[in-house]
């Protein structure tokens, strides 16, 4: 790979770079592997972009950039890579390192959600339970919890079990279902 890298080959220099930044059959060097993610990133490399946007976040290696961060994810979202979606979705629920926006969220974390990212999908549910950057929609709501706890996700097992058991309305209360869920 390190040839290959050398020569330019985007997929190989985005590997080198994980090698370095997980110290996988090489030293750890977050330096070097900050280096080779930047350049697989600058030729469109989704997954190098995605890795350089989490080095940015965590501040590995370099200065914490969150405003970066959301520039590496924007990057990789824009190319339909499920994990920058939900990062880039955070981001702006949140409002680190981007002008917080419930509705820009929603959309980046949707896009993630319909690709089957179970934490994506746990959030469009309490998005909409909540009616944060979209109209409030039980029934919205449930849908996407219930995708979440078909991948196990307990959060959002706790939050469906709440909604069936809390629920005013006779669509949504259902007692034996939220004991299901809770136990």
């Amino acid at each position: 790979h390190q040839q290959a890298a050398d020569q330019g080959v985007a997929d190989s220099q985005y590997f080198v770079g994980e090698s370095y930044r997980l110290g996988r059959a090489v030293a750890l060097d977050l330096g070097r592997a900050f280096s080779w993610l930047r350049k697989a990133a600058l030729q469109n490399h989704s997954a190098a972009q995605y890795a350089l946007g989490g080095l940015y976040e965590r501040g590995e290696g370099m200065e914490r950039d969150a405003s970066e961060a959301a520039y590496w994810y924007t990057q990789s979202a824009q190319q339909d890579y499920a994990e920058a979606q939900y990062r880039l979705g955070l981001q702006y629920d949140s409002g680190e390192g981007v002008r917080q926006d419930q509705y820009e969220a929603v959309k980046w974390l949707r896009k993630a959600a319909e690709q089957g990212h179970v934490d994506a999908q746990y959030r469009m549910g309490e998005h909409y339970r909540k009616g944060e950057g979209v109209q409030r929609v039980l029934l919205m709501a449930v849908r996407w919890l219930e995708r979440a706890v078909k991948q196990d996700h307990p959060a959002a097992q706790y939050s469906l079990a709440t909604l069936y058991e809390y629920s005013k309305g006779p669509l949504y209360k259902d007692e034996a279902r939220a004991l299901a869920l809770f136990t």
